[in-house]
């Protein structure tokens, strides 16, 4: 099925946007601009595990049982 959404170098970014996550953007749109890249979005399990995999089970973070500001984008919080 062909799509209407250009692939990701046919998009120019705001000069920083790679700074920041990508906002605004539904289910159906993900969904559609992963199926014209030939991917598909991870299931709820498999988003899950992987979100959880790296989580040592002592901490609220990946990195440790601190927040460390270098260890995430907080770029201008």
């Amino acid at each position: 099925m062909a799509s209407s959404f250009p692939t990701p170098s046919e998009v120019p970014a705001p000069q920083g946007a790679e700074l920041y996550p990508m906002t605004n953007v539904s289910y159906f749109d993900a969904a559609a601009f992963a199926a014209a890249q030939g991917k598909l979005l991870p299931t709820n399990g498999e988003w899950t595990a992987a979100a959880y995999a790296a989580l040592p089970a002592d901490s609220e973070f990946p990195w440790g049982p601190d927040f460390e500001p270098t260890q995430a984008n907080v770029n201008n919080l």
